[in-house]
């Protein structure tokens, strides 16, 4: 061992004696030994060490056979010890005769076990992201030999120590310091974290919610054991942002799209005829796309002060003890900030809608992308959509219209309008928050039918249709038919959003990631000019139906309550009506006024709330409308869209891509 740390010495340049060497020093000798022995220089002492033990307890058990065999009355002087033959002899036999008994007795053993049947108890392992039982090192936290736990870096030495933070108050030159590796840190672990969630992706490997991690890693074979541990620990992560409540077991995520996609649909007319000669022929097919489109995101977060930031967490230690997803300040800075962002993101999948930005004022989480509900609604406004909008499919509720009764409302009415409709290759969508709604409505209507497994609601009554129950819908009454997997959840990089990047400006720093999101079907239906055009289509062709949740204002009503829904639907008025507000409206939604009666059509006027839109609404159609969000901050309601005689007209400096999506 002697020679080689002379090597490792010699290799370094090092002339002074070891005990004078200083921490980084010796990282670099452990390091050199590992890249000139490939083996672990602690570990190497600790074998000699071992070694000679037990050479010196070999000898001392040497020694004193050598002084049992000797005859104490023998002295030194005696040109020849004598030896005892038949004494020897009988040792021997002995010393054979337990060692065969203690062969007989192990093969006993041996019998005894091969015939207990071992319990077949498999176990789940579970990967957790705690130290996975291992102690600190003088040198790194737990043990763990990387960078990433180095206990040169001050917040792995507040873990091992968390006094540490209160004793050692840093001047503004080390605080500064100190924070500029923490930033290098963080954004490095913040894009592995990315690239980690990307590879996952890519191989179908992320953890499913609800189901045990047993992740494998034979990708890492190559890697430190250093390394592993990192990563195991960023799936451990990964895997409890999985753990969230989401919605993509419903509606599937596409990655790769920057900008938009297009999904080719093709529509053939009438092909088959009766035979007759000649050149007749018969049959058509036309082509519409589809679009698919992302916006793009961002989170940008200021932190007042990094010191203020380091004592909540040492304090939140302190309070909630060892709980291992806050063993790094790193990981618990980026997890409890990638949590927030992935909670925000899967509400936005059903509930968002893109509203481009004031300049210099923070928006809305909903208006970071366009989600489910407001991508049916875009579908039903350029044509394609037409739902169903007879009175009896605009609510349900636990009391007077059953929901049971409604949705079997909406399968006969879809089976009334299409020729061929395969049950068993579509789904309804309904919201998860009413779930309990219709299950004690179908035990109340089907209780003498039923076993004792309870009511069902995982399939619409006596037929073969599957109920899907989405979350995050509030209270929105709102039941869809469709293929599963026929909507989808868009993006470009997997993990995008998770590369969280940190920059220092003076005491506070700044913390921020950007990414694309977006929300699209494959296929809706044909896409019509004119409302009255996709009415008069009769549902031809339509592969989604959805009931109108509109909710009916009253004959004169000059306000709409938003705190009941956001799309409204005017009646036959008597007289003259304006509409002057939406009250109780609320920030991060759209709000909708469709024409539903033309006589005396409700208008509104650019005046007062409405001041900022584009011009004063005159509706002159069914089925006109004004779309419009409120600005929590000026108090005033914007235009987003309108239909006037039936053209749909864009605000572009509130939306984009005006007439293509």
């Amino acid at each position: 061992m002697k020679e080689r740390m002379k090597q490792v010495f010699a290799a370094l340049g090092i002339t002074k004696a070891a005990k004078e060497l200083t921490r980084d020093e010796q990282d670099k000798v452990s390091a050199k030994y590992k890249e000139l022995f490939s083996s672990d220089m602690f570990e190497d002492f600790d074998k000699e060490k071992e070694n000679a033990e037990k050479a010196a307890k070999y000898d001392a058990v040497v020694a004193a056979l050598e002084s049992d065999e000797e005859d104490p009355d023998d002295s030194t002087d005696k040109p020849e010890a004598q030896t005892n033959l038949p004494d020897a002899v009988a040792k021997l036999k002995k010393k054979n005769e337990d060692l065969a008994k203690d062969n007989q007795d192990k093969d006993a053993k041996i019998i005894k076990l091969g015939a207990v049947v071992e319990k077949d108890d498999p176990k789940t392992i579970k990967v957790d992201i705690s130290a996975f039982n291992r102690q600190h090192s003088k040198t790194h936290l737990f043990g763990i030999e990387s960078d990433f736990f180095s206990l040169n870096k001050r917040w792995n030495a507040i873990m091992v120590n968390p006094k540490m933070a209160k004793m050692d108050d840093l001047s503004a030159a080390d605080d500064k310091r100190v924070f500029a590796e923490f930033q290098k840190e963080t954004e490095a672990f913040g894009a592995s974290l990315a690239k980690r969630y990307k590879h996952l992706q890519s191989i179908g490997a992320l953890p499913k919610k609800g189901a045990a991690f047993t992740q494998t890693y034979s990708d890492l074979a190559s890697t430190d054991l250093g390394s592993q541990f990192v990563v195991l620990r960023q799936d451990a992560l990964i895997a409890r942002i999985q753990e969230l409540p989401n919605v993509y077991d419903i509606f599937p995520r596409r990655f790769g799209i920057q900008d938009r996609e297009l999904m080719t649909n093709a529509f053939f007319g009438e092909f088959s005829q009766a035979f007759q000669t000649g050149a007749v022929y018969k049959g058509s097919m036309e082509l519409q796309a589809e679009i698919g489109y992302v916006d793009d995101s961002m989170f940008k977060t200021l932190f007042e002060s990094m010191k203020w930031l380091e004592r909540q967490y040492i304090g939140y230690l302190n309070q909630e003890g060892s709980d291992p997803m806050k063993w790094s300040l790193i990981e618990w800075t980026i997890l409890q900030i990638a949590i927030k962002l992935t909670m925000e993101q899967y509400e936005r999948r059903i509930l968002g809608i893109y509203v481009k930005p004031v300049a210099t004022e923070a928006g809305h989480y909903l208006h970071a992308s366009t989600g489910f509900i407001y991508s049916l609604l875009r579908y039903v406004h350029e044509g394609k959509l037409q739902p169903f909008t007879e009175a009896g499919f605009a609510a349900y509720d636990n009391t007077g219209t059953s929901m049971v009764d409604f949705v079997v409302a909406m399968y006969d009415k879809i089976k009334s309008v299409t020729k061929n409709f395969q049950e068993n290759q579509n789904v309804m969508l309904l919201n998860a928050n009413h779930k309990y709604w219709y299950r004690s409505q179908v035990r109340s209507k089907f209780g003498l039918q039923q076993d004792f497994t309870g009511p069902i609601d995982t399939l619409v009554p006596d037929t073969g249709l599957s109920i899907v129950w989405v979350p995050n819908m509030g209270q929105i009454k709102l039941a869809v038919v469709t293929k599963p997997g026929n909507f989808q959840a868009l993006e470009n990089l997997p993990g995008e959003m998770l590369a969280i990047q940190f920059q220092a400006d003076m005491e506070s720093y700044k913390a921020w990631s950007t990414w694309k999101e977006g929300f699209s079907a494959t296929f809706v239906g044909k896409k019509f000019t004119t409302p009255a055009l996709l009415l008069d289509n009769l549902f031809d062709m339509q592969e989604v139906f959805m009931n109108q949740f509109s909710t009916d204002l009253a004959d004169g009503a000059t306000t709409a309550d938003a705190t009941v829904n956001f799309w409204f639907k005017t009646a036959a008025n008597t007289g003259a009506t304006v509409l002057t507000d939406f009250t109780g409206a609320v920030g991060g939604v759209a709000y909708i006024l469709e024409n539903g009666s033309e006589t005396n059509d409700t208008t509104v006027t650019k005046e007062n709330k409405f001041s900022e839109i584009v011009s004063t609404y005159t509706p002159t159609k069914v089925g006109d409308y004004l779309m419009v969000v409120y600005d929590t901050t000026a108090a005033k309601f914007f235009e987003l869209e309108r239909c006037v005689a039936g053209a749909r007209t864009v605000n572009t400096l509130k939306q984009p891509y005006a007439g293509t999506r």
